[in-house]
């Protein structure tokens, strides 16, 4: 939290930071009056010209910047796969898909900036359908906070992963929409953009196994079962995770990973899960059909996420898997404000996720912002 403020009373970072803490409060604003409710369920407002208005700010800041340390290869990346002939699978040689994308985006336009462009809008559009599609389970105000928190500014320096975990995300809300064919369609995309979202096509794949299982019937035994599987990963996770970098998973691009591990068990993660689980485990006496399931889901999707995000102290690789499991912050928390209203306690947990929100902004974005380069802004 101290780098947040070091940069804030910085002369050369100040402005930076106050316009992203800017950006932070006003698109926050603009998400909590994008929809009206009053009974969980029932004659809850969306309000299109709020959500529109809220996609077109987080969009220019995005789209149109000329930060991120990453930002300049992706532009190359852009001039040199302009036709199916320059595809290349060699040694570090970016995913297909990815490949792909440039080489169709050239049919548009042969400016680099442009096409940073498009991705960025293209990105933030996918994430913004899958809001879109759960609007009714969920407090927009809170996901929107939880993403421009957590994921909107990382996006700046990641285009690959962020567009990656747009895509997942999207994936989600497309599972729970019992949409499986498209939900697939879009994990496979997110995998051929950035090969980490493996964990996510995994996740789908594990859920959809024991969700079609005796266990579907059983969620003490999933539980344990769960939660049994999390003590292996975080046991021998790490070793294999470097076992495959060895033998050439993602063609060498993570391998400098392996050289920047450290030991920490990583109390922020710790910090940043904790709420996820008090939530879980607030929901769990849930006897609705579809909050069964939505239930399952979460606390799938959250044990992975948290497993990743410990492991990630010992393969900074795994950071990059971030966002393929933020549903936990986007879209679980936000679904118990939702569902709270009118209950006694709504505003003491309204204001707690409020103050907890804001604390991850701050801590995020003083953590990221040397290292992702996010400053000085500049737009291009």
């Amino acid at each position: 939290m101290s780098e947040y403020f070091q940069l804030l009373f910085s002369d050369k970072h100040s402005f930076s930071i106050l316009l992203y803490s800017f950006i932070f409060i006003v698109a926050s604003l603009f998400a909590f009056n994008s929809q009206k409710f009053y009974d969980f369920g029932k004659n809850d407002k969306f309000i299109p010209k709020s959500f529109v208005m809220l996609f077109l700010i987080l969009c220019f800041f995005y789209a149109f910047n000329d930060v991120g340390v990453d930002t300049p290869h992706y532009r190359t990346y852009f001039d040199e796969y302009k036709t199916f002939q320059d595809t290349s699978t060699h040694f570090g040689a970016v995913e297909m898909g990815y490949q792909y994308l440039n080489i169709l985006l050239h049919y548009i336009t042969d400016n680099s900036y442009t096409a940073i462009v498009i991705i960025r809008t293209f990105q933030l559009a996918i994430l913004f359908g899958a809001i879109y599609l759960l609007r009714d389970r969920i407090h927009i105000g809170f996901a929107v906070m939880a993403y421009v928190a957590l994921y909107y500014f990382q996006s700046f320096n990641l285009l690959r992963s962020s567009l990656a975990g747009s895509l997942c995300i999207f994936s989600f809300a497309l599972f729970f929409k019992r949409k499986y064919i498209w939900a697939i369609v879009s994990a496979f995309l997110a995998f051929e953009f950035h090969k980490s979202a493996i964990f996510f096509l995994i996740a789908l794949f594990l859920y959809s196994l024991t969700y079609g299982s005796f266990l579907k019937k059983n969620r003490k035994l999933l539980i344990i079962l769960t939660v049994t599987a999390l003590f292996i990963v975080l046991r021998v996770g790490a070793d294999l995770i470097t076992l495959f970098l060895m033998n050439d998973f993602g063609g060498g691009r993570y391998e400098d990973y392996m050289d920047n591990t450290g030991t920490s068990m990583g109390v922020f993660v710790l910090i940043q899960y904790f709420p996820v689980f008090a939530v879980l485990y607030l929901m769990r006496n849930n006897k609705n059909i579809e909050g069964v399931r939505w239930w399952n889901m979460c606390f799938v999707w959250g044990i992975i996420g948290f497993a990743l995000a410990i492991l990630g102290y010992t393969n900074g690789m795994l950071t990059r898997a971030a966002i393929y499991f933020s549903s936990s912050f986007i879209f679980l928390i936000p679904y118990f404000i939702r569902s709270a209203k009118g209950i006694r306690s709504y505003r003491l947990y309204w204001s707690i996720f409020l103050l907890y929100y804001m604390i991850l902004f701050i801590i995020t974005l003083g953590g990221l912002y040397k290292i992702s380069g996010l400053g000085p802004y500049l737009l291009i």
